[in-house]
């Protein structure tokens, strides 16, 4: 292609050179004839004439006129050629240039791209890091400004801000690093000794975690639901003592898919009934990694102010949340001042402590006579924590007419039973949501025997406590009257285990016999210690997992998971029921409900052990899981769907397959004669059925269960 910027070269002297070759062609015809006179336009040869000449005679032209006219057209035309010869040659060269260049354009291509795709997302970065960092310092200044008008001050917090800004820009270029694929730098054994992972293996390894974390998410069918395994198995795969040298993380990382995960229960798997909806979130793993960053114990509130205040704040968050009575929250601007309050504990032992220490001066003399009363479908801690405060255990008969919830007759006939016979009733437990049937005991008509008999009554909500965010699955009328609550987060509330929030109404009471101040632990401010709320002295930052998990979900998340969860599992026991042989036990309660296997013409007897042996055959097959149960001497199997993002298609796939083992296992039934010739199971707590309260004199053996 031509350059437009050639063609005055050519196309002007072209134009000249043709006008004057014509006037001199014209001339020397003119002299040729010399009897011929013409007439010539002024326009045409008035610049070698008078202006005012418009007719001439060709004869009186001179000769030297007419050469010079010849030698001026022929220098034209050389010119004219040399004009073309050049205009030519400057536009090949400009074409084999643009040619040129093309090509190398094309070479360079995929290099050009990839280096500016990099710069691109290196200036979002280096942007990115920047916006967070001026953000920072704002914020810093402000808090500074709070807290103390010195600039000295104020630039102390700046320059942290700033080491913490660049910081993270070094980071952002780690995971450049891992993106590009490019190796890590390989350490020796001392160097590894000295600093066992550095800040890029962290990176390349939590990388991985992640990884598989939301791997698992998305393929929770990814593992069995529970492992072919025995006792021990893992145990001995195992080296029996710990490594002299430190390992890569590649090494540990695989022993952990090959022993570790393939021991594990998952109890996130689309085909895991059993137990209760265990907590799984995203904001509850992020919490769980910044607190062990943080490495932080909550001891005191000097230790830690905010795990102390936190922990405060989400007591009060979940208590609003959850519809638990003002009085059980903290109240005013100090939280030791407040008659209510709560902490969040990592697992609840029951106020039979408190109650069993306090409530009589002569402790030794008067612990024998203390009877705590609960019933026998109650959690097996009741039991246990009975056994470790020396105190009488009373649990009461339940029915099935009452939904296998304690009466307030019931109850009131065992404490007017013990105090004639010299017993003191000092602490009722109430549960809602009990283990095996999710029942709840009538909590409205137990809680007024608080005034009669003077007991601590403990409101047991640990399962269904969590329901309570969504208004119409609150069960608890009469609840103000309680002394204390409790309830289990990691049970339908998305938080990994543990996170237990307790609520009393008698702050002082119950942190008084707990407190024990030592000169390294006494009080220099008026924080509200966490270390006088329990036995237990050091304190995870369990307050952030509830308030990252608040802060993400909000109330309105939460309660459309609650509702997810207990519509999903409605819709599977819609579909359990109509299998042949499976028979609904009691009612459906808080996302939980209950089946027993049963043929035409079966005693009770032989229900209990065929649906005890049907449970335990399923769990075998390592296809589905769910728990078996004894309620009153009814081999029940619990079930109940876990899974958060559980579907509808789920379900359908679950009752299938529990359709097919159930068939299956009809098969082996009739095939093998001996298959159901053991005995069915019962709870531990049957045993204090016919036991006799006795008082012995020996304090230290003055338990009677």
């Amino acid at each position: 292609m031509v350059s437009s910027s050639i063609i005055p070269l050519i196309f002007f002297p072209a134009i000249g050179c043709i006008g004057f070759t014509s006037n001199a062609l014209l001339l020397l015809a003119v002299r040729k004839r010399k009897d011929a006179d013409f007439v010539v336009s002024s326009r045409l040869v008035e610049p070698f004439f008078q202006p005012s000449s418009h007719i001439f005679n060709a004869t009186e032209m001179p000769d030297q006129l007419i050469g010079s006219l010849c030698s001026i057209t022929v220098s034209i035309w050389s010119i004219l050629i040399a004009s073309i010869l050049f205009g030519i040659l400057l536009s090949g060269n400009y074409f084999f240039f643009n040619k040129f260049r093309e090509a190398r354009m094309r070479t360079h291509s995929q290099d050009c791209l990839k280096a500016r795709k990099l710069y691109i997302r290196r200036e979002k970065s280096t942007q990115r890091n920047e916006g967070q960092r001026k953000k920072s310092i704002t914020l810093s200044s402000k808090w500074t400004r709070t807290i103390s008008n010195s600039p000295k001050s104020t630039r102390k917090v700046e320059s942290e801000v700033l080491s913490i800004a660049g910081l993270s820009t070094q980071l952002d270029e780690i995971v450049s690093v891992m993106a590009s694929g490019s190796p890590l730098q390989e350490r020796n054994l001392e160097e590894r000794i000295d600093r066992p992972m550095t800040e890029e293996e962290f990176m390349l390894s939590m990388k991985k975690v992640i990884e598989f974390i939301t791997d698992n998410y998305r393929n929770p069918e990814k593992f069995p639901v529970s492992p072919e395994t025995r006792p021990n198995d893992i145990f001995n795969q195992l080296p029996q003592k710990a490594p002299e040298n430190p390992e890569k993380f590649d090494l540990v990382w695989n022993d952990f898919h090959e022993i570790i995960m393939r021991g594990c229960i998952q109890w996130q798997h689309p085909r895991f009934h059993a137990f209760f909806p265990c907590g799984r979130s995203y904001p509850d793993i992020l919490a769980e990694t910044l607190i062990s960053s943080l490495g932080t114990v909550g001891i005191t509130w000097a230790a830690n102010p905010a795990i102390t205040e936190l922990d405060a704040s989400m007591v009060n968050w979940l208590g609003r949340a959850l519809g638990i009575p003002e009085t059980f929250l903290f109240r005013g601007l100090d939280t030791c001042q407040s008659e209510g309050g709560g902490w969040l504990a990592v697992r609840f032992r029951k106020p039979i402590f408190l109650h069993t220490s306090k409530k009589h001066d002569r402790r030794a003399e008067i612990i024998s006579k203390l009877v705590a009363y609960g019933s026998f479908e109650h959690h097996s801690s009741f039991e246990k924590a009975c056994k470790m405060a020396c105190v009488c255990c009373h649990p009461v008969e339940v029915y099935e007419d009452d939904d296998w919830g304690m009466r307030r007759e019931v109850v009131e006939e065992a404490m007017e039973e013990d105090v004639k016979r010299g017993l003191i009733p000092f602490y009722l437990h109430i549960a809602l949501g009990t283990t095996s049937t999710a029942s709840s005991d009538h909590l409205a008509e137990l809680t007024p025997m608080k005034e009669k008999y003077g007991v601590w009554i403990h409101v047991d909500a640990a399962y269904a406590g969590s329901a309570w965010v969504v208004e119409k699955y609150r069960n608890n009328a009469g609840i103000e009257h309680a002394d204390s609550i409790n309830i289990n987060l990691h049970k339908f509330f998305l938080t990994s285990a543990s996170v237990t929030p307790f609520w009393t109404r008698h702050q002082k009471k119950y942190k008084d016999f707990f407190r024990v101040d030592p000169a390294y632990l006494k009080k220099k401010n008026g924080g509200n210690d966490l270390r006088n709320w329990g036995v237990q002295l050091t304190r995870r930052f369990k307050a952030l997992k509830v308030y990252m998990l608040l802060r993400v979900y909000g109330i309105n998340g939460m309660r459309a998971y609650v509702e997810r969860m207990i519509g999903m599992t409605e819709y599977m026991e819609s579909l359990l029921i109509k299998l042949p042989n499976i028979r609904k036990f009691g009612q459906t309660n808080y996302g939980l409900f209950c089946v027993q296997y049963h043929e035409e013409g079966m005693s009770e007897e032989q229900v209990n052990a065929t649906t005890s042996h049907l449970c335990e055959f399923i769990n075998n097959s390592h296809k589905m899981f769910f728990t078996h149960s004894n309620v009153r001497g009814h081999d029940i199997i619990r079930v109940a769907v876990t899974l958060e993002r559980s579907t509808k298609k789920d379900v359908e796939k679950s009752v299938d397959l529990f359709s097919q083992l159930v068939d299956e296992f009809k098969k082996k039934k009739a095939d093998d004669g001996n298959f159901l010739k053991t005995e069915s199971s019962s709870s531990s707590i049957d045993s204090l059925v016919n036991e006799e309260y006795t008082v012995i004199d020996d304090p230290s053996h003055s338990v009677a269960v």
